[in-house]
């Protein structure tokens, strides 16, 4: 007779099994999932954030600035004997403000006042535009004295701020160059030739101050103030009989400019600032959950297409317009999904657009070319008592070399009719509109972009062979 089951040893009790209802499976299941959600999540952002840091010390490698430290060691501060930064500054600031505008207001360039009638003729608002010169005397001389210095400047910026940091004197500078163009129109009207020359000199000096800024705000003021210079010399060439030497210093200053340069450091410091961004996602529209999870792939996205978009600014032209286009197209294929603005929000907030600085640099470097190529056939027809019958006549002598045409690899086109010739380049369309270099309204911008200049009848300005 067996023994009953409360006497059995405690190892030969029977044993209960408990199972899970369908509840509690269920249950099961969804914490299996959410955890392997959350390990394939946590991988995903891991491989994002070591692909980020592989972008990072590859900029680091090639010698590139990757961070505000770097960027601030970058961004070089000029020889103290040729550091203008403290004249710029004293000369701009009482150029802006409630006061100036006022003064300003019904004058031409600085205000609304109307168009300047050329010099040789009867000037009605001259008494009016000289007082106001005179009221700003010392500005006018401290931009003098920083332009005879050579211009050079090194703005007080941190790139710690990144988008955030103050440019006030990026704008402030626009308010010089116009002064500068009012002063040149008065001396012209004075009959002072040399002092126009004066003060288109510098009117480029002033952009020379913007040239080692790495930020592409303040290279696009830079070609405004460097095209406002370029307006002023086009406008007072048929009307002011400019010393030799003085257009020849003015060609100087045109081949001293470098906007290629300009574009790509402008792109190094634009990239240093994207990476600041990041740190404060909340103010570009991330920061939010979903994006801590796209964090490192975000960044990385943005590194690269920063750094093709930079690469491409170094290639020579016409290739540059090919890559930045290029890029361009990807940048938007990749951004164009549904996902993909959560997916890189940062990315899609912080890319500049890169083919409008790439179409600008194209546009003011042709342009630049132009005024220097028209400066030549000036010399040349002073020197000879004729226009040249193409470009090729002016290099050695008066060019270095023929400029080529930024658009389509060609030398710039040279045509001559109605008493004025042309030098331009086939611009943004890449099309010869036969030298339509001048704004219309209601038209748009120009098709080409160049310089006019005005021929003057049969044996004047021509000096003895």
């Amino acid at each position: 007779m067996s023994a009953p089951a409360a006497d059995l040893p405690h190892s030969a009790k029977p044993t209960t099994v408990r199972r899970f209802g369908p509840l509690g499976c269920l249950l099961m299941s969804m914490v299996a999932l959410v955890m392997l959600v959350g390990a394939l999540l946590y991988s995903w952002r891991a491989a994002g954030m070591r692909r980020a840091e592989r972008e990072l010390a590859s900029i680091r490698e090639r010698g590139q600035p990757a961070s505000a430290d770097d960027m601030n060691a970058f961004y070089e501060t000029p020889a103290a004997s040729q550091d203008c930064t403290r004249i710029w500054i004293a000369a701009l600031q009482p150029l802006e403000g409630p006061a100036y505008i006022l003064a300003a207001e019904k004058l031409p360039i600085v205000g609304m006042g109307p168009e300047i009638p050329p010099p040789g003729t009867s000037w009605p608002q001259q008494a009016a535009v000289e007082q106001f010169l005179e009221q700003y005397k010392s500005s006018m001389e401290q931009l003098h004295e920083a332009a005879d210095r050579g211009g050079a400047a090194r703005f007080d910026l941190d790139f710690h701020d990144g988008i955030s940091m103050l440019l006030g004197h990026v704008q402030a500078a626009r308010g010089g160059a116009r002064m500068l163009a009012l002063e040149a129109q008065v001396r012209a009207h004075r009959g002072d030739a040399a002092g126009a020359a004066d003060s288109l000199d510098a009117m480029f000096k002033l952009g020379v101050s913007l040239e080692n800024e790495p930020i592409l705000i303040s290279q696009l003021v830079k070609l405004a103030l460097d095209g406002v210079a370029r307006e002023q010399l086009q406008s007072l060439l048929p009307h002011v009989e400019f010393a030799d030497e003085d257009l020849q210093r003015l060609q100087a200053n045109l081949r001293h400019i470098d906007y290629d340069r300009a574009l790509h450091r402008a792109l190094l410091g634009e990239r240093v600032c994207g990476v600041v961004a990041f740190n404060y996602p909340g103010e570009f529209g991330g920061g939010n959950l979903a994006w801590k999870i796209t964090q490192g792939e975000d960044l990385a996205t943005y590194l690269t297409f920063m750094g093709r978009m930079a690469d491409a600014a170094e290639q020579p032209w016409p290739t540059v317009q090919d890559e930045a286009a290029a890029v361009n197209d990807e940048v938007k294929s990749l951004l164009g999904g549904g996902l993909a603005r959560f997916r890189y929000t940062m990315t899609a907030n912080l890319l500049p657009a890169i083919n409008a600085a790439v179409t600008a640099a194209a546009r003011g470097g042709s342009q630049n070319d132009a005024a220097d190529a028209a400066l030549a056939v000036e010399l040349f027809r002073r020197r000879h008592g004729r226009l040249p019958a193409d470009l090729n006549e002016l290099a050695p002598e008066f060019l270095p070399e023929v400029p080529l045409d930024r658009i389509d690899g060609r030398p710039l086109r040279f045509v001559v009719r109605d008493g004025e010739c042309a030098i331009y380049s086939v611009g943004e369309n890449g099309v010869d509109d036969g030298g339509s270099i001048d704004f219309v309204t209601g038209a748009g911008a120009p098709a080409d972009w160049g310089f006019r200049l005005s021929i003057p009848a049969a044996g004047e300005g021509a000096s003895e062979e």
